[in-house]
């Protein structure tokens, strides 16, 4: 009951909720380069898989659902943010987020095997006895001073890039980075999975192969 009273304080009460605006004047400060602070408005491109906010719903791990909330996913905090009253603020603590579905998007907070406690973030591609998923990640360049005769480099978030996993009801998600680690997260069925991934020529690099792999695992 005390989560769940956070939470609904966290969507009702301003003074309760950081500011993802707040965020990026800390960022600021940290990335300050001597003749000037580094804001926002400096870096080029986004954090953002979408920059605009699409209404989508909340459901948190005591099943509570909020529905008709302005959301967005920050790649580079992984953080989800929802707007209200026109000010962006993070939807904190992550571990109370259950489900949050926008934009066509589900997205869910799990366990990263082999990873110590790390947690993420992951738009869920393909649900059932295994389940698909995906992790975006956006990496931060520091500006780059005029050298010589080349021009300075602003300071950018850039190569945006995903990484595949697959986990089986609330498991840990596993990583898949190849064919022989995705045989290994189906040893009940590795002979018939290594069967129809040779012969309909797939590939663990691939989203849509990916699709068909855990689509057909999930059929037998």
């Amino acid at each position: 009951m005390k989560r769940l009273i956070l939470f609904v304080v966290f969507f009702c009460s301003l003074s309760t909720l950081l500011s993802a605006q707040g965020f990026f004047d800390e960022f600021a400060l940290k990335n300050a380069f001597g003749r000037s602070k580094l804001t926002i408005g400096d870096i080029k491109g986004s954090p953002y898989l979408d920059k605009e906010y699409q209404t989508g719903t909340v459901l948190t791990s005591d099943d509570l659902l909020f529905k008709n909330v302005p959301l967005r996913y920050n790649c580079y905090q992984d953080i989800l943010e929802f707007k209200q009253n026109d000010l962006s603020y993070d939807l904190m603590p992550r571990t109370l987020v259950k489900k949050a579905e926008f934009g066509g998007k589900i997205f869910i907070y799990k366990n990263i095997e082999s990873n110590g406690d790390s947690k993420s973030y992951f738009e869920e591609l393909a649900e059932g006895k295994a389940s698909l998923f995906v992790r975006y990640i956006v990496k931060f360049y520091e500006a780059e001073p005029l050298k010589g005769y080349a021009s300075p480099v602003p300071a950018k978030f850039d190569n945006l890039s995903k990484s595949y996993y697959i986990s089986f009801g609330d498991s840990p998600v596993k990583m898949i980075t190849n064919n022989k680690k995705l045989l290994e997260v189906f040893p009940d069925k590795k002979g018939e999975m290594d069967l129809f991934i040779t012969k309909q020529k797939l590939s663990a690099k691939k989203e849509d192969d990916l699709k068909k792999i855990v689509a057909y695992y999930n059929s037998l």
